[in-house]
């Protein structure tokens, strides 16, 4: 099951929270070796606060095994404030663009991306029911030309560049209930990914 953790409903998620932040340490800081300002046993940043939206997928024996985090870009976010030189102009903002960051998975469900796709088919849904029109986000270069070459509407922001160890671009997509299907499909699900929220019959 897929849920969505915003400002409003965080306080009934703060040990899942807990567990996300946790993972989110053995994934980018134990198995990727990344660089972060971060305290064992949590990876959290100065983006984790109240503004952020989290996305976190909880299988059937109740363990999180992924999850994403959207930062509007009306506020300071990573192209704003860590990574400016990913964008070759002004980073984009506004109240219909957020960034999408701190995506993660398991390592035992990579490979076959069901839960990511059910993650990200539930950020499109949100996004979609919130008049969120684009995100942005900073990928790995082999996986964005992988996008464009399955022809995602995605767009690079500026040259590729060196973080972690991996050759990234900054990249902005359009939200679509076109994007939205696609997502569903490698997600082999034919209904909303986020099971708890109603009427999102708005983003089919």
């Amino acid at each position: 099951m897929l849920h969505v953790i915003t400002g409003e409903n965080r306080h009934l998620y703060t040990q899942r929270l807990k567990e996300m932040f946790r993972l989110r340490y053995r994934i980018f800081v134990e198995e990727q070796k990344w660089s972060l300002p971060c305290t064992y046993p949590y990876e959290m940043d100065q983006f984790d606060t109240e503004d952020a939206v989290y996305f976190i997928y909880i299988d059937e024996s109740d363990e999180i095994q992924g999850s994403m985090r959207l930062l509007p870009t009306a506020k300071p976010h990573l192209m704003t404030d860590v990574f400016p030189e990913l964008c070759s102009g002004t980073p984009p903002s506004g109240d219909d663009i957020y960034e999408s960051s701190r995506g993660s998975v398991r390592s035992e469900h990579r490979q076959a991306g069901r839960i990511w796709s059910t993650i990200v088919a539930g950020s499109y849904e949100f996004c979609l029911i919130s008049g969120i029109n684009q995100m942005s986000f900073v990928v790995d270069m082999k996986l964005f030309s992988a996008w464009l070459a399955k022809g995602a509407d995605i767009n690079p922001l500026g040259p590729p560049c060196e973080i972690n160890g991996s050759v990234c671009v900054a990249a902005l997509r359009e939200v679509s209930t076109e994007a939205l299907a696609l997502k569903r499909r490698d997600a082999q699900i034919s209904g909303p990914a986020l099971t708890y929220i109603r009427d999102l019959e708005r983003a089919a």
